[in-house]
């Protein structure tokens, strides 16, 4: 069913998610219409100095979230005309309101609920979307860097392979045409499954062992709480494991001194 009504929006299957996605939680048709229609033609504007010192421009950035910002940007484009250092390619500015047209005529075709909710983040959304297209933001390449930096540990954007002249030949990078910055709360507040892990302590002051267990998300803690046990077969349990762990470590550094002496 899903399917059947994503498909009847006529763009991408994870831009047809997005819009189910934000007019679920509260976000009206016009806004996902936007939001999506900019995620396929991002760039639109180029921003350079003295823009960047603009209080009119600047008040328009939403910190992290450039999908947030693009579509702020879309809205007052007028107004960001008459500001010195920033470039409107219009041709890019047409093809994002043919889209919003096209999807305004497709809505007539079914209904679209909205349901009376708390609007969470745009960054809630897409970790629901899309939990599998999340990346450490200090792996992404993405493009506008202008409009937005993040000091947020993850990220969503929508991977395209570009191919460039290097010193090399030919050569291609992986970069992100939107980005919306996610914080470890919003990864929290979704609701997605986390990765679990569990990590064994020895306390030589108590002679006491402690159990400390993690919440991750991409091999990142987010929450981490520490158990401690008493018992003697614990503890006992514990020493073995270590003593076992210090012996593989011997024998394979014994094995690596032989290759090493061997080559």
């Amino acid at each position: 069913k899903l399917g059947e009504t994503g498909g009847r929006f006529h763009v991408e299957p994870k831009t047809a998610l997005l819009m189910l996605g934000m007019t679920d939680n509260g976000y009206s048709f016009e806004e996902a219409a936007l939001t999506v229609a900019i995620m396929e033609n991002s760039n639109f504007i180029r921003v350079e100095y003295p823009a960047k010192n603009n209080k009119d421009y600047m008040s328009l950035l939403v910190e992290n979230d450039n999908l947030s910002t693009l579509c702020n940007l879309y809205r007052n484009v007028n107004t960001l005309r008459k500001i010195e250092g920033i470039t409107i390619f219009q041709t890019t500015l047409n093809l994002i309101r043919d889209k919003v047209e096209m999807l305004g005529k497709v809505r007539q075709s079914f209904f679209v609920c909205v349901k009376k909710a708390d609007r969470p983040s745009l960054s809630i959304i897409l970790l629901k979307t899309y939990t599998k297209d999340i990346v450490r933001s200090y792996n992404a390449n993405f493009c506008n860097r202008a409009l937005v930096t993040t000091t947020n540990p993850f990220a969503w954007g929508i991977p395209r392979v570009i191919e460039f002249e290097g010193r090399r030949g030919k050569q291609t990078m992986e970069i992100f045409t939107t980005f919306v910055g996610i914080s470890e709360e919003d990864v929290l507040m979704s609701g997605i499954p986390l990765e679990t892990s569990v990590q064994l302590n020895y306390n030589w002051t108590t002679n006491t062992v402690s159990t400390e267990k993690h919440l991750q998300f991409l091999n990142k803690t987010l929450v981490s709480v520490e158990e401690f046990n008493h018992s003697k077969e614990e503890v006992e349990y514990f020493l073995n494991y270590k003593l076992n762990s210090i012996c593989r470590e011997y024998d394979i550094y014994n094995e690596t001194v032989k290759e090493i002496y061997n080559l």
